[in-house]
């Protein structure tokens, strides 16, 4: 019997040839639609066949005995390239690509390892009904199902760039936050039932903020899992602290109609 491992090492070893690795894929991958994805597009597609064809085999993509190329994000570009934060204009000295298309594809890699431990989790929830069960799966095919609609929106600005070098909009991908962005441009209610209120579910918001940062969770969960240092943890620090800012304002508010 063939030993898939040995193959995809022995293929990687050799120099990862595209054609014989589109092959392997062929043979040992599991996604149909990812085949037909490959051929004829190695300078796009090269490194990604190299980390789809070792996870379809178990291998760890960023671990290969007698390889040391490097390791590499699930879109196929070098860590160190995507994680990059450079001014969102033009391209690099080096010919990166602009920063705006690295942020795309690191934020897509984050939803994807996010997305992969979700479904490890869902298929080790109880298969009986119970309402704890039940009520745990639903959370979980939410998650998933959110975290799947960002990737198709991410999906589509990378090919854009790619097919046609569309450069997307930052702001339509990453939207200010609308909540706070309200609340500051109106002014603060008179009534103090209502600030109370505002100030309680910016408080909420901001529990759910510290989770993503603490468990990339919106939820408190049994183990830590911070997230990494890059745009969408700067974005949610920028988020809290705005949220931070209106709670004060409302304190003195809520201080001055006791006084």
């Amino acid at each position: 019997m063939e030993d898939s491992k040995h193959t995809v090492i022995n293929w990687i070893k050799s120099g990862a040839d595209y054609i014989e690795g589109i092959a392997l894929y062929t043979r040992f991958g599991k996604n149909r639609n990812m085949a037909a994805l490959f051929p004829g597009k190695k300078h796009r597609y090269e490194l990604k066949l190299r980390y789809e064809l070792c996870k379809s085999v178990g291998l760890d993509w960023k671990n290969i005995p007698g390889d040391d190329s490097g390791s590499f994000s699930p879109l196929g570009q070098p860590v160190n390239a995507v994680c990059q934060d450079d001014p969102l204009s033009g391209f690099d000295d080096d010919g990166q690509y602009p920063a705006i298309i690295r942020r795309v594809i690191h934020e897509y890699a984050e939803c994807y390892r996010e997305r992969g431990k979700l479904h490890f989790e869902m298929c080790n929830v109880p298969e009986n009904n119970e309402a704890e069960n039940t009520a745990l799966r639903c959370e979980l095919l939410g998650r998933i199902k959110h975290l799947s609609a960002r990737m198709e929106v991410l999906f589509q600005a990378k090919e854009c760039y790619f097919e046609s070098k569309v450069i997307p909009d930052a702001d339509s991908l990453w939207p200010p936050d609308k909540q706070v962005q309200k609340t500051a441009e109106k002014p603060l209610p008179s009534d103090p039932a209502e600030l109370r209120r505002l100030k309680k579910n910016l408080q909420t918001y901001n529990v759910k903020d510290n989770n993503l940062l603490i468990y990339q969770s919106a939820t408190a969960l049994d183990e830590k899992h911070p997230m990494p240092a890059g745009p969408r943890r700067v974005r949610i620090e920028k988020r809290i602290q705005s949220r931070l800012k209106l709670i004060e304002q409302i304190e003195y508010k809520l201080v001055e109609y006791a006084g």
